[in-house]
Parts: C-alpha cells; sequence; structure tokens
C-alpha cells in the first residue's frame, strides 16, 4: 500500500515538473518573440542620454547606441476601424482590406532620422532603426512612418494621398502655447487674415492631437486619433481650390492653415507610449517635438507666455484647484516642497515630466516652468523658426503684435482690415468676474 503511494507522488512530481517546464519554455519563446519586434533607437554618441543611469544600452559594431524595451501588451492592428479579427481577415471586406493594409505596409520605413537643432546639438542627427518594429504599439508610431513628399506649388505643406486619391494638409502654423495667457484670443485674430484659415477642431482651433488625442485619452472624445485623421481636421479641398498666378504664368495655392493647443509647450504626460522610449524609464528620449519635427520639419511655432505666477493662479482657478488667494498659496507651497523632494534624486526634467508625481501636485505649476519645456522644443527646432512674445506686451499692443505674426507666417500684410482684427476687446474666453478675483 505504500510503496503505491511512493509511486503515485512520484508521478504527481514528474507530471508538475513536465507542465512547469513546458510553461517556461513557452515564456521563452514569447520572451524572443517580443524581443525582436520592438523598434530601436540609434543615436550618435554624443547625444545618447547617458545622463540618465537607468536606461541600459546595446552597444552594435555600427557604433550606433541601440537599446530594446520589452512591452507589457501584445501587438494589435491600429486601423480606426479593423476588419481583422485574430488573425483572420472578414471575407465580406477582403479585397477593400488588402488594399488598405498593403497600403499601411507600404507607409512604414526601415530606418529614419531627426535632424536636430545644430546650436543645441553636437551631433545634430538622431536616427531610429524601425527594422525590429511591431505592427502596433501603444501609439502610432510616427517615427517609423515615410515622410510625406510636399508639393511645392503649394504654400501650406500638402501632398497628394495615393490611397485616397485626394489632397491633404498638415498645418502650417502651430500655436503651441500656452495655457491661460490667451492662445485663444490671439488665434481668434490670426486667422481673420483672409489667407489663414481655421481647421475643423474645437473652436477652429484645438485638436488635441499631439498631447492626447493620439494616445487614446480616455477623457478625450472619438478616441484615438491617427496621424491620417489629424490631417483630415485641415481644410484640403479650400486650399485647393484657392490659388493665384505666378509671373511665369504658374499656379501658387497661397492659404495656409494652422492650430493652436495651449498644452503642447509642457503636457508630456504620455510620453511612455512612444515606442521609441523605454516604458520603464525615468524620463524621456522622444517627446512630442521630436514627432513635430519629422512629420512637419518646416513648422512655424508661436509661443504666448505670460507672467507665470499670474498664469499659474489662472490656471489654478480654471482648473477648479482651488478657489482662494489662501489656498493658492497654501497650494503652491506643498507642491515646491514635493517638486524639491523629488529632485534630490532625479532631474527637474524627469520630475515634471512624471505622470505619477504629478498627481501629488496641488498646482499645474509644470505649465509655468518655461525654462525647461522650450530647452525641449529648442533640441530640434531652429530658434528662427518660433516667434516668441509676452501676453502683456500683446495686450498693450494687438496691432503690432500681429504685425509681427503676420510678416513671421509670410502672408501680405493687412491695412484697412488690421485696425478692424486687432480692435482691443474681452478676449473671446475671459472669466466672468476676472477683475473681481483674486483681490480677497
Amino acid at each position: 500500500m505504500q510503496k503505491t503511494r511512493t509511486t503515485d507522488q512520484t508521478i504527481l512530481l514528474t507530471a508538475i515538473f513536465v507542465v512547469s517546464c513546458v510553461g517556461v519554455g513557452i515564456w521563452f519563446i514569447q520572451l524572443f518573440h517580443l524581443s525582436y519586434h520592438v523598434p530601436i533607437i540609434g543615436l550618435s554618441p554624443s547625444i545618447a542620454i547617458s545622463d540618465n543611469p537607468r536606461l541600459r544600452y546595446r552597444t552594435r559594431p555600427s557604433w550606433k547606441v541601440q537599446w530594446r524595451h520589452l512591452l507589457d501588451k501584445l501587438p494589435e492592428v491600429t486601423s480606426e476601424k479593423s476588419t481583422m479579427s485574430k488573425g483572420r481577415i472578414n471575407k465580406r471586406d477582403t479585397n477593400k482590406f488588402r488594399k488598405k493594409f498593403s497600403d499601411r505596409r507600404n507607409d512604414w520605413i526601415n530606418f529614419s532620422d531627426i535632424i536636430l537643432n545644430e546650436n543645441t546639438n553636437k551631433s545634430n542627427t538622431m536616427q531610429i532603426d524601425c527594422t525590429h518594429r511591431k505592427l502596433a504599439t501603444f501609439s502610432e508610431d510616427i517615427l517609423c512612418k515615410k515622410r510625406k513628399t510636399f508639393l511645392k506649388q503649394f504654400k501650406n505643406p500638402c501632398w497628394y494621398e495615393e490611397s485616397e486619391r485626394k489632397l491633404s494638409c498638415l498645418p502650417y502654423f502651430h500655436l503651441f502655447g500656452v495655457c491661460k495667457s490667451g492662445t485663444t484670443d490671439l488665434f481668434h485674430r490670426i486667422t481673420q487674415h483672409p489667407h489663414i484659415l481655421k481647421n475643423k477642431g474645437i473652436m477652429g482651433k484645438e485638436t488635441w492631437f499631439w498631447s492626447w488625442r493620439r494616445y487614446g485619452n480616455g477623457n478625450m472624445p472619438g478616441g484615438t486619433m491617427y496621424l491620417s485623421q489629424f490631417a483630415k481636421l485641415f481644410d484640403s479641398d479650400a486650399i485647393s481650390r484657392n490659388k493665384t498666378t505666378r509671373p511665369d504664368g504658374s499656379s501658387y495655392h497661397h492659404l495656409i492653415t494652422g492650430h493652436g493647443e495651449p498644452m503642447d509647450l509642457w503636457d508630456q504626460s504620455f510620453w511612455k507610449l512612444i515606442p521609441q522610449n523605454d516604458p520603464e524609464g525615468i524620463e524621456p528620449n522622444v517627446t512630442t517635438p521630436y514627432l513635430i519635427k519629422y512629420v512637419n520639419p518646416s513648422i512655424k511655432l508661436i509661443l504666448i507666455l505670460r507672467n507665470p505666477v499670474e498664469r499659474l493662479y489662472s490656471h489654478y482657478l480654471h482648473g477648479n484647484y482651488g478657489n482662494s488667494t489662501d489656498n493658492f498659496h497654501r497650494d503652491v507651497l506643498q507642491t515646491i516642497k514635493v517638486l524639491r523632494a523629488c529632485q534630490e534624486n532625479r532631474t527637474l526634467r524627469s520630475c515634471l515630466y512624471d505622470k505619477d508625481n504629478k498627481n501629488d501636485f496641488k498646482v499645474p505649476i509644470s505649465a509655468s516652468l518655461y525654462h525647461v519645456h522650450l530647452h525641449e522644443w529648442l533640441k530640434v527646432f531652429p530658434r528662427k523658426q518660433l516667434l516668441i512674445f509676452r501676453t502683456e506686451d500683446y495686450s498693450v499692443n494687438i496691432s503690432d503684435t500681429l504685425k509681427t505674426v503676420f510678416s513671421f507666417l509670410n502672408v501680405v500684410s493687412l491695412t484697412i482690415k488690421l485696425s478692424k482684427v486687432a480692435t482691443k476687446g474681452k478676449g473671446m474666453r475671459e472669466r466672468k468676474g476676472k477683475d473681481e478675483e483674486g483681490k480677497d
């Protein structure tokens, strides 16, 4: 009897051992498969982020710095309305799907590069190796998409989309900040120019694409937005219809369009979803300006900055963080305390871009630390591509500011209409009772 019991225990232990071995084997196979299907980023050694001890690199004989990171999510096809289910194609849409999938496959490249600002980087090129990319990751892999070739007869960056057989356009200019500094009023006045079109976004101004919607932010209506959908927010038909004749007799499409996103200067909350970043890292290698530079390298960038303390208080009230100057003072001190504690072991950039750390902030202080975010944009864009001015100067002399903006955008100056556009009045989104707030 005892011998039979011993035999049963031996069989049971053997079965457990065999099952465990099979499970471990399957895990290693999946791990190997994943590790060779993620993007690799290559930086020349002079611009590798070697100051970040948490990132580990793998060096190859090409002397380019390489690293891979594993994602904790299985690949998905990033089509807006995918007809693929568990690897099988819906037979009803076979031909349509094949064409669409083929177009999407043809849109990817094996290697890409970003030209950085040579004034701030010794080596002014970042190289991206896309040969190990997955069909999809957490967000659309913009740096591994083929660049569009813009048509020379259009002032606005436009191209002919073969798959849709129509013209598509990206914005000519981008008002990228900052919150509570007058961006809505400024954008409204800029788009009064007869050669400047609004977009199809919120108030004809905001798309929320770069900072929020491309990452599928759950608080944003419409779900995840892709670059192709972003392009559809700009009126390519109007740009195509309107044209002038050059001295040589050729046609030239002179209209331009743009968008204004108050948060794009500073909000990098979803940087871990960019495929070229390490989701386990403490700060990003690639941020929003890198992506914009890649797809639209000549874009005109406009930034309006307000007194950082006044801006912070206005943002504090608008975001319902608090409702009095006493609470504001207390919450600012608490936030500074949290920020200083974080900086004992990390950089200021890392502390501001850490989404979890920002949840401990009692006030939206990150948006007022302009120098940190401006440095990020100036890594990739030359200073001449940015027009920066103060809210205080704009409010005192709207007319001269608009002249500067129109000159920067290279559109014809307005004479009679400028005084009408620049007529001083209440801002479009000026808060009711603003003059009384903050006097207690």
